[in-house]
């Protein structure tokens, strides 16, 4: 949201130090900047309540008493020309709680407007229609109240909110012949329908340049049924977005004398009279958070004396009842951001000042299971010699891909996110590495290695969640093939085995809701899965746009026994001895069936079987090569012992297999 400097004097007044505001502004989380000759603010997304500059200049209010305003200073002005010359009726007042109009004489349309209103409304992407809406869209910018106005001459004294009966044609203010389905509040004059509120008007009842007398109209409709009618007409406009994210209906009356006194003295021309509806029995009620003292003294780890905090909660600008032990906040209904108790510690930060909160040691509350930074830097070293770069991304994801890319949706929502994209905590690395891809492929960048260690959340049945380790690693390689799964493979094999000694896995085939069905293999070893690998699906890699290959492996660093780092052991002094065996045996038996076999024989003093020949001899047979290491860490070996050892894995195997052993 942005307002030229000039602007905001007239809010404000000119001796106003523009930079301190600045200051301000950010201190309360809305962090702005004065570029050129104006003011820019971002406006946190979840304080739909600050969409204007009123809401946002009240914030600094309740944060510096001194801090002035003078926007509303003439409010009560032409109070006294109440008039009821024209005729409300409300069907349902819970639908429109507050109506009030002001009718203007005198117009000039074709009159120039001052260049602060035509500044910020360029700043904001408005553009010009004529002077009499730019003045009501700069007065929305300002106040956050939609406004619309009609054409005294089309209205007959008569203002009707009901709902429609049957299906009718209705033309747009922009020309456009829309069908109005039944049951949608419109409201209507005598002989038409001039609008349906809080979205649209109609052309016949719109303001043009021979419009000498204006109703303007300034109300607060309830914003579920604003919705509602958004939905059925496929329409949205700014000034249903407000009412959907609900707008103050304290300054409804406020908002209509500020911009009918900025038309009378831009436009000179005069106000005849003024007419309002109000139900304050229809108005939305606020809602409670009772809250206990001690909680936020707890947060503060009672860095915070309780005479302090009592000072911060009377300066608090939400109304409150103050009891021995709990505090009950009344929450404006508006205020979509105050939902939990959290949410009024950080109201009260905000008064405190977060710079005087002393810092403390941030505890792991997920997971004992923590990997120290010596360990994941030894991962990292490993991967950044073989090529791959360390990414660190968000925690925070969003739900609606992560439901593509998971098992299950059993995820760990987020109850105040910073962002809609931003609502749960992953459940795997992926999201993340797949979205840094997006990024670079989109720059020409093709050819990619990356990891990333995190943790990953879960809910679970005994706790509420829990946080498990992980190293993910992804490959991509537009050009050159020999990037694939095997290469991801020979990645995994060497890192296990060089970091964890763990130099025989088996890859079994199992389906992951992310990956390729041929290509997805879970990483087993002793029988327990320490993660997964495979291609990720081309479905879901059409939803990020990309075209190319992605290979993807994870570990769960949790599950790897941390003791595998510390795998030295002493060399025995006594030479060892190796022997190499050349076998035949049937296509159906697997290489992983034999080696598991010999080692279930435990033959003394063998501590090592190595794999060094493999080919298929036809159809039927293949042959295979493994060489046999011996060594005693007590005496040397004798030839004969050897020997005995080989001719007990020859037998056993021929029982077992029916192998046959080629002689060397």
């Amino acid at each position: 949201m942005k307002i030229s400097i000039k602007a905001l004097y007239y809010l404000l007044n000119k001796k106003t130090n523009i930079s301190k505001l600045v200051e301000k502004l950010n201190i309360l989380g809305f962090e702005s900047n004065i570029i050129e000759n104006y003011l820019d603010i971002n406006v946190p997304y979840n304080r739909h309540d600050c969409n204007n500059f009123v809401s946002i200049l009240n914030e600094i209010k309740n944060f510096d008493k001194n801090f002035s305003i003078k926007l509303f200073e003439n409010e009560n002005e032409n109070q006294n020309k109440i008039s009821n010359n024209i005729d409300i009726k409300i069907i349902n007042k819970n639908f429109c709680p507050i109506y009030s109009y002001k009718i203007i004489g005198n117009l000039n349309i074709i009159k120039s407007i001052p260049n602060y209103i035509k500044e910020t409304l360029k700043l904001n992407n408005i553009n010009s229609v004529n002077s009499l809406v730019d003045i009501l869209n700069y007065s929305t910018i300002i106040t956050g109240q939609p406004f619309h106005c009609y054409d005294l001459n089309c209205l007959d004294k008569e203002i009707n909110i009901i709902k429609t009966e049957t299906l009718l044609n209705f033309n747009t203010i922009n020309g456009l012949e829309i069908k109005l389905p039944k049951d949608i509040f419109v409201i209507k004059s005598k002989k038409e329908i001039i609008s349906v509120p809080g979205i649209i008007g109609s052309f016949n009842s719109k303001v043009c340049e021979n419009t000498k007398k204006i109703l303007l109209e300034s109300a607060f409709f309830d914003y579920s049924e604003i919705k509602n009618i958004e939905d059925k007409l496929n329409i949205s406009t700014d000034a249903s977005k407000r009412f959907v994210n609900k707008i103050d209906f304290n300054l409804t009356l406020k908002a209509l004398n500020y911009v009918s006194s900025l038309v009378v003295k831009i436009l000179k021309s005069n106000i005849i009279c003024t007419g309002f509806k109000i139900e304050k029995k229809n108005l939305p009620q606020n809602k409670k958070i009772k809250v206990n003292k001690f909680f936020f003294l707890t947060l503060l780890n009672n860095n915070l004396n309780n005479e302090v905090f009592s000072n911060c909660i009377d300066n608090i600008f939400l109304k409150k009842k103050i009891s021995k032990t709990f505090i009950t906040f009344d929450i404006p209904n508006n205020r979509k951001d105050l939902e939990i108790n959290e949410n009024i510690f950080s109201e009260i930060l905000k008064l405190y000042g977060y710079n005087n909160v002393l810092p403390t040691k941030l505890k792991n509350a997920f997971s004992n299971k923590n990997i120290d930074d010596e360990f994941n830097y030894k991962i990292a070293y490993f991967l950044k010699n073989m090529g791959f770069n360390e990414i660190i991304s968000y925690s925070f994801v969003d739900s609606k891909i992560e439901k593509l890319l998971n098992f299950d949706d059993n995820f760990v929502y987020i109850k105040n996110p910073i962002s809609e994209k931003m609502d749960v905590m992953r459940q795997t690395l992926i999201q993340g590495l797949i979205k840094t891809v997006t990024f670079n492929v989109n720059r020409k960048n093709n050819k990619l290695k990356l990891f990333e260690i995190g943790s990953i959340y879960k809910k679970c049945k005994n706790k509420k969640f829990e946080a498990e380790n992980n190293l993910s690693l992804l490959i991509t390689d537009k050009i050159n093939k020999d990037n694939d799964f095997f290469y991801m493979k020979n990645i995994v094999i060497n890192l296990l085995k060089n970091l964890f000694n763990i130099e025989e896995i088996d890859l079994i085939e199992k389906k992951y809701v992310f990956l390729n069905k041929r290509i997805s293999l879970s990483i087993l070893y002793n029988n327990e899965e320490l993660g997964f690998i495979g291609l990720i699906r081309k479905d879901l890699l059409n939803f990020f746009d990309l075209k190319q290959e992605i290979y993807y492996c994870s570990l769960f660093l949790d599950k790897i026994n941390i003791n595998f780092l510390n795998f030295f052991e002493e060399i025995s002094k006594f030479p060892y001895v190796m022997r190499d065996l050349s076998l035949i045996f049937k296509t159906n038996i697997f290489y992983k069936d034999i080696i598991n076999f010999i080692k279930d024989l435990k033959i003394n003093n063998l501590t090592k079987i190595s794999f060094l020949d493999f080919y298929k001899i036809d159809d039927i047979n293949k042959s295979l090569t493994l060489r046999f290491k011996f060594c005693s860490k007590i005496r040397t070996l004798l030839d004969t012992e050897i020997s005995d050892s080989m001719e007990i894995i020859n037998k056993h195997l021929k029982i077992k297999f029916n192998i046959e052993i080629k002689k060397q």
